[in-house]
């Protein structure tokens, strides 16, 4: 989808998320009138920041979705992302059964090993 397409349907969603102007959505999520114009014209690319905010204040759309339809992931990324937090409650079993059989010393390398994960991750996005 290119700029001008997103911006089409961006409008759209605005319009099904109540907001007959631009204004009122830009009153209401913080984000100036200005950018969101230009979103809708599709002569500027949204930033994520910017669509994670509005996110919020649009209707029958996440934010994965957005940043998706604006061309910052591939739907794969989003199918990828869905499937594994399926896995979690099977995920959250195995981390209990691991506290209930692990000596305090291995309690405390598991959760170095999980925090080195999420530090990574979290450098990953930077």
């Amino acid at each position: 989808m290119d700029q001008k397409q997103f911006g089409i349907y961006f409008a759209e969603l605005r319009e099904k998320s109540g907001y007959r102007s631009q204004r009122q959505l830009s009153i209401a999520s913080g984000i100036s009138n200005g950018t969101i114009a230009r979103i809708e014209a599709g002569t500027q690319k949204p930033q994520p920041e910017t669509l994670k905010v509005l996110a919020q204040y649009l209707r029958g759309i996440t934010y994965e979705e957005l940043l998706e339809r604006a061309g910052y992931i591939d739907s794969g990324t989003h199918k990828e992302n869905e499937d594994i937090e399926s896995e979690w409650p099977e995920g959250i079993k195995v981390l209990r059964r691991a506290n209930e059989k692990l000596s305090p010393a291995k309690k405390k390398q598991m959760l170095k090993i999980i925090q080195a994960l999420i530090d990574e991750d979290e450098e990953d996005e930077a």
